[in-house]
């Protein structure tokens, strides 16, 4: 039905509804005229208030009545104070509403204060229905998520009235979100924090199979701290009416929530489509609601509004909500993407996990704490942004400095030392190089971002220390890097990690030999890494939180590429290696637990060979680097399960190497559709490139700058870490 139809079907329902059964027929016959496909809509609604069994119909209607005369006169209600129930003895009212009475209790056994919630017994009358939230309710119990309501009991006690089933859960001492709304619109940080906690919930609850199937501002408590608890899962299990099978369900659902009961199942207006169709909830129903919650929370006004049920279950279905900056103008571009993910219509297209839609939000929020950190430290818009000579060479030089990125994809040098050498300087122009680890906030799981559909990922800086750092790598859950550094001292490389945004790095390793190459071990508990001296060059382990090293191997004792790869399931390392100087480098796989090795590529001879391995995600594919000479090479793959070679480039050109740093390393996006590799392809410097794993033209990596090398992605996806080398231009006058 379109909008205009519903509007006419639900006036016409409250019409005949205000008349005698006996009168309607008469009366619809005038009203709708021919309209018959009209009139057989209102008369189903007529229907399915006679046969909702009870629920629909005047028993619940009858016991919300009931509720709200004791509300208004509460000299109506009998008093409970001071009466128990098992072992709960009753303290205060808390509250009342169409879900039953809440409580204040004392639990007698172990000395705590519980929230008691009575249910009506017009909810707990089937026995089936009861058994089955019973057992939900329990399934939720047993989660013991921070952001869900504890329950400690499910039970029922006998009293004056009969037989009575309550609820014992925790005692929240805060407010609802409807009373925290009512206080004004919440902070972008705020909604966007609440957001995480109440899809944290939700994901912890879908993953052992219960939907909440009723979130709304009514069912999120604030504690005092901070903290969400989500209330009532599996009460809305208790309130699906019964309807007959000959009752069109999206009519019997206007109907339902048109009566006095409806209101009993909270507003319509976080319902999803398919609820409002009569159709079966599941966990997108639960992310659809939790958008109109978050909408509602930006902007402080609901997504979908009527003045009455009818039009607003119409909005739900067939209208689409007026854009977040339509309401409010500082609004993230990311987070509208987010939103109307989340209030898709069709579920199928809709995010279709709680827990991807809680790494967007996380993702989010995080990229919002570095744009703050930037605009609070003065790092944003063109301040001294650095312009790269299209011929410019880079001179090695000892001396070393850190880059500064900026959210624009300019670059910035802050705390650049003056240069130390001689004390007169004739006018000159000096090129230095200067190396560090930036981390780009980006989404490498959609198609490449242009400016037509959205901004160039956000850039900031993850090291700024003296010296050279490089070979970034992410732990398994994204939040510490791996990296080599030649310290403070600007020796030898040693490898470190460190928090990302938070702390000191962390050294892991004090040998005076060359460390680099860091790869965490899938668990997070290692991480393996390649020791390079004049005489020797080995792959060790080394515990993530400091520890004694373990030797894997030994390897061929030459220069080679420093890459390093664990297989997914944590049982191999890939590592470039050969057997004597006459062959090519190939690519091979060392056993963790023995240090058994194989070899599993077969370069051509005549070639420098194969380097810089990477597994795939899914651990069924391998890329890695051949290099036919000292400045050609190209990107290729194979299958872990052997054949032929693959090759994904065909630039025959300097490939995943940074200046004066040797051959970097390469990454696989997330989702394992695209390799992210550098080259100079197309010119003479460096960027990050991206290209299909089933083959394709490259595209080059937006807002990430030039003389980029050692790409790393993290594991869900968002976070690219890369390191940049630039030429500094120093100006001098000569000194007398």
């Amino acid at each position: 039905m379109s909008s205009e139809q519903y509007e006419r079907v639900g006036e016409l329902y409250h019409a005949a509804m205000e008349l005698a059964p006996e009168a309607r027929p008469d009366f619809l016959a005038e009203a709708c005229g021919g309209e018959d496909e009209l009139r057989r809509e209102v008369e189903s609604l007529l229907r399915a208030h006679e046969q909702a069994h009870g629920f629909i119909a005047g028993k619940v209607a009858g016991v919300v009545a009931e509720m709200a005369d004791q509300q208004k006169n509460p000299s109506l209600a009998p008093s409970l104070i001071g009466h128990s129930f098992s072992h709960y003895q009753v303290l205060s009212l808390l509250g009342a509403g169409g879900m039953g009475e809440v409580y204040l209790a004392q639990d007698t056994r172990l000395g705590r204060k519980v929230a008691l919630k009575l249910l009506p017994p017009a909810f707990t009358r089937d026995h089936e229905r009861l058994r089955r939230f019973e057992q939900e309710a329990r399934s939720v119990s047993a989660l013991n998520h921070p952001n869900i309501l504890t329950i400690f009991e499910v039970g029922m006690a006998f009293t004056e009235t009969g037989e009575t089933h309550f609820i014992a859960t925790e005692f929240i001492d805060g407010q609802t979100l409807r009373e925290r709304l009512r206080l004004g619109q919440l902070g972008l940080n705020e909604a966007i924090d609440l957001a995480i906690q109440i899809a944290a919930a939700l994901s912890a609850a879908h993953e052992v199979g219960i939907i909440h199937r009723d979130i709304k501002p009514e069912n999120v408590m604030l504690r005092r701290d901070g903290y969400v608890k989500v209330l009532d899962f599996g009460l809305a299990k208790l309130t699906e009416p019964q309807i007959s099978a000959e009752v069109n369900t999206e009519t019997a659902v206007l109907q339902k929530v048109m009566t006095e009961a409806g209101r009993v199942l909270g507003t319509p207006q976080y319902m999803s489509p398919e609820q409002a169709r009569g159709q079966k909830a599941d966990a997108r129903s639960d992310i659809f609601s939790l958008g109109v919650l978050l909408y509602e929370m930006l902007t402080n006004c609901p997504p979908f509004d009527g003045v009455n049920a009818i039009e607003v279950m119409a909005a739900i279905l067939h209208r689409e909500p007026a854009p977040l900056k339509q309401k409010v103008a500082a609004m993230p571009d990311e987070l509208q993407r987010i939103v109307s993910k989340m209030l898709h219509k069709n579920r199928e297209e809709r995010c279709q996990t709680a827990s991807d839609l809680l790494n967007d939000l996380k993702d989010l929020k995080e990229e919002l704490a570095f744009t703050a950190k930037l605009e609070r430290s003065g790092q944003t818009g063109r301040d001294a942004a650095v312009a790269i000579p299209p011929n410019a060479t880079v001179a090695g030089t000892k001396e070393v400095w850190a880059a500064h990125p900026t959210s624009s994809a300019e670059y910035i040098l802050t705390e650049i030392k003056r240069h130390k050498g001689g004390a007169a300087i004739i006018l000159a122009v000096l090129l230095l190089t200067a190396g560090g680890i930036a981390l780009a906030w980006y989404r490498f799981i959609r198609p490449p971002r242009t400016a037509a559909t959205g901004p160039a990922p956000r850039v900031v800086p993850f090291t700024s220390f003296p010296g050279f750092e490089s070979f970034p790598s992410f732990s398994p859950d994204g939040n510490q890097i791996a990296f080599a550094w030649n310290g403070e001292k600007e020796d030898n490389l040693d490898i470190y990690v460190k928090l990302i945004d938070a702390g000191a790095p962390l050294r892991l390793t004090t040998s005076p030999a060359q460390d680099e190459a860091p790869a965490f071990s899938p668990d997070g508990r290692y991480i393996a890494f390649l020791r390079t001296s004049p005489e020797r060059r080995a792959v060790y382990l080394v515990p993530a939180l400091g520890g004694p090293e373990r030797k894997l191997a030994d390897l061929f004792p030459a220069s080679a590429w420093p890459g390093a790869s664990y297989s997914p399931d944590g049982k191999f390392l890939a590592v470039s290696d050969k057997g004597s100087a006459e062959e090519p480098f190939a690519i091979h796989l060392i056993s963790v637990e023995t240090g058994e090795r194989r070899k599993f590529t077969s370069p051509p001879a005549g070639l420098i060979g194969d380097g810089s391995p990477a597994f795939s995600p899914d651990g069924q594919w391998m890329a890695f680097i051949r290099a036919s000479g000292s400045s050609v090479a190209d990107l290729y793959v194979m299958s872990t399960a052997g054949g032929e070679v693959r090759r994904l480039t065909f630039d025959e050109t300097l490939i995943g190497i940074g200046s004066g740093s040797g051959v970097g390393s390469l990454a696989w996006t997330a989702d394992g559709r695209e390799i992210v590799f550098s080259s100079s392809r197309g010119g003479s410097i460096s960027y990050l490139w991206r290209v299909a794993a089933s083959g394709g033209e490259p595209a080059r990596i937006e807002g990430v700058g030039p003389l980029t090398f050692s790409p790393a992605v993290s594991a869900r996806g968002s976070r690219l870490a890369y390191v940049q080398s630039l030429v500094v231009v120093h100006v001098g006058e000569m000194c007398q």
